[in-house]
């Protein structure tokens, strides 16, 4: 009940994410907070995994070295002010696996994590070895 009323009150804060779909090896994300509040933002590179037959990010993001051979961001982690935005540029690395770039903000008790996917397009796949 009481991330209920977090959520509810006027002090919430939300993180907004775009494009929600990566769809170009370099590009743009814009990421904004559309609260009244100062928040901390921190962009993420989660694994693709499946829940109940869906896939979704992982809980847990893949370390440095591994997200920065998929994906280039700078700068990854960085404050937003009331109604603020920030577009950072982004490059893809390794293309031929799905991933998720998130941008996650602690947010009173709640850890609020927005993502945008990548999923390799059947060009930057390997044919599969019969």
């Amino acid at each position: 009940m009481l991330a209920l009323e977090l959520l509810a009150s006027s002090n919430s804060r939300a993180l907004g994410l775009s494009p929600m779909r990566l769809e170009t090896r370099r590009g743009l994300l814009q990421v904004s907070n559309t609260s009244d509040r100062m928040m901390r933002v921190e962009l993420q590179v989660f694994p693709q995994r499946q829940v109940q037959g869906r896939n979704t990010a992982a809980l847990d993001a893949l370390p440095p070295s591994e997200a920065e051979a998929l994906i280039r961001l700078r700068p990854s982690v960085f404050r937003l002010g009331p109604g603020g935005s920030r577009v950072i540029p982004y490059s893809v690395g390794l293309a031929n696996q799905p991933f998720y770039v998130c941008g996650t903000s602690q947010q009173d008790l709640l850890q609020v994590r927005i993502c945008s996917r990548w999923l390799p397009s059947p060009s930057s796949t390997p044919p599969k070895q019969p």
